[in-house]
């Protein structure tokens, strides 16, 4: 059994509290809102990838096995599960707080069609990619046990090509280009978020010499600087926010991406003494089921806390998230059944 790698539970960690910064800035107004938060996205784009290059980085290492029963039979049934049950209760918050006009018995006759059609919280479209994840995992391990190292770098190549064609599909920088691709391509779910998966996988076994580590954390810095300057250059100009360069699939997000996972990995040598970064990256799955849940509340709350310049208010929210949703993840995890599927 491969010894579990404690700077991918960092790399959760980080993740998860990423992930809470973005919906905790879209509950508050997004970057309509303030500049700092343009920053802010911009600096935490790599969160949601980061999950698939982990995942890849566990499921995907050469030495493990995985076991195609578990997996669609034990895994995706108790995560189907685990989305009904969890949509359902954001359902039921948001008619106690007066967000759906709607009483509860009226919301159980409809929730079933709104479950099968993905209509369900925003926030909820990564759990069905990661249902859509699990289901070809076996098929992604047979190539990545057994491709060489050549036909990994040429797949990545081909990859992040895609990536650049998904970016324009996005944008209407070329008009043209997005016409003849009629912009209803899904690449980054057909093509993306898989191609993460194998990225883990080969991060995981690279070393890369300092100079290496030191191009990839520059190329890194500056996608993130780019795709900052991009939104800011939309917003100070009345443009359409297409969040070309803030796309989870952008060339941009995977070198921030690259460059998270491989400064992480370099700084964390053995056992971590971030526990408190380990356990919410541990927990990180039921955190994301329960974190919009406790925004929602939060802000129906109105909980007085004072907006600066540099958005202290924002920082305040999101570490009562935390907390309250690793509290709660915790208490949880002690319930036998509710720890099955969480």
């Amino acid at each position: 059994m491969r010894k579990r790698e404690h700077y991918i539970d960092v790399l959760r960690g980080i993740s998860i509290i990423g992930v809470i910064l973005i919906h905790v800035i879209c509950a508050l107004g997004g970057t309509e809102a303030s500049k700092y938060y343009v920053f802010y996205l911009g600096m935490t784009r790599f969160c949601v990838a980061m999950f698939f290059v982990c995942t890849g980085s566990v499921m995907l290492n050469k030495t493990g096995i995985i076991d195609i029963k578990t997996i669609y039979f034990k895994r995706v049934p108790r995560f189907i599960i685990a989305i009904f049950i969890y949509g359902y209760l954001h359902k039921i918050i948001r008619i106690v707080i007066g967000n759906i006009d709607m009483d509860v018995r009226d919301m159980a006759r409809c929730y079933p069609k709104l479950f099968f059609t993905g209509e369900l919280e925003l926030t909820f479209w990564f759990m069905y990619a990661v249902i859509f994840i699990y289901m070809i995992l076996p098929i992604i391990k047979v190539f990545v046990k057994h491709a060489g190292d050549k036909e990994l770098k040429l797949f990545l190549t081909l990859w992040f090509l895609t990536s650049i064609v998904n970016a324009l599909v996005n944008s209407d920088i070329v008009p043209y280009f997005r016409v003849w691709l009629n912009g209803n391509t899904k690449l980054a779910v057909a093509y993306g978020y898989p191609g993460y998966l194998i990225l883990g996988s080969y991060l995981l076994q690279k070393d890369f010499s300092l100079v290496k580590r030191i191009v990839i954390y520059f190329m890194g810095t500056i996608s993130a600087i780019i795709s900052i300057c991009e939104v800011i250059y939309r917003i100070d100009n009345g443009m359409d926010r297409t969040y070309t360069l803030f796309d989870y699939y952008s060339p941009t997000t995977i070198f921030l991406t690259i460059g998270v996972f491989v400064f992480i990995k370099a700084v964390i040598k053995g056992n971590s003494k971030l526990k408190l970064i380990e356990f919410l990256g541990r927990k990180s799955m039921g955190i994301y089921f329960i974190h919009t849940m406790l925004i929602l509340v939060l802000m129906k709350l109105n909980l007085p806390v004072r907006e600066s310049p540099c958005s202290v208010n924002c920082w305040a929210y999101v570490l009562i998230v935390v907390i309250l949703s690793g509290l709660v993840t915790w208490g949880m995890s002690y319930i036998p059944l509710i720890k099955k599927i969480t």
